[in-house]
């Protein structure tokens, strides 16, 4: 008997800690700056600060801001509450659930989610740390 609960402690104990370490890394995402490629393919500039999430693509010039909760370390909504973009108003109030898939260091990341630009399919991409 006492066999049997050492194998399981020993099996289950490496899961639960390096669980915890790609916990940590994504909390490293909450502010700053990053960017990432839309599906048209630009690059769209990204700040986070607080609750807040302002995006800005350059080539087309459009703003969006989103108010960000982030429902555990590696998860977050955003919720659009403004854009520039006529087209784009057309999603305010909508909801968009990323989930962090692999935190690449503090550098970057690689996320999954059901981006209503992205006609409601899962998608995947990856967000870069900008030099702040």
């Amino acid at each position: 008997m006492k066999q049997i609960l050492f194998i399981l402690f020993t099996s289950f104990l490496p899961a639960c800690c390096f669980g915890q370490t790609e916990q940590k890394e994504c909390a490293s995402f909450k502010t700053g700056q990053f960017a990432y490629r839309d599906s048209a393919n630009n690059i769209i500039n990204v700040t986070r600060k607080g609750g807040k999430q302002h995006e800005e693509d350059k080539k087309t010039r459009t703003i969006t801001k989103f108010r960000i909760k982030w429902t555990n370390d590696c998860e977050y909504e955003l919720t659009q509450i403004w854009s520039n973009s006529k087209a784009k108003r057309k999603q305010n109030r909508a909801v968009t659930r990323i989930v962090i898939t692999k935190a690449n260091g503090n550098d970057s990341y690689e996320y999954t989610c059901a981006c209503r630009d992205r006609e409601e399919k899962a998608n995947s991409g990856m967000m870069v740390r900008l030099n702040e």
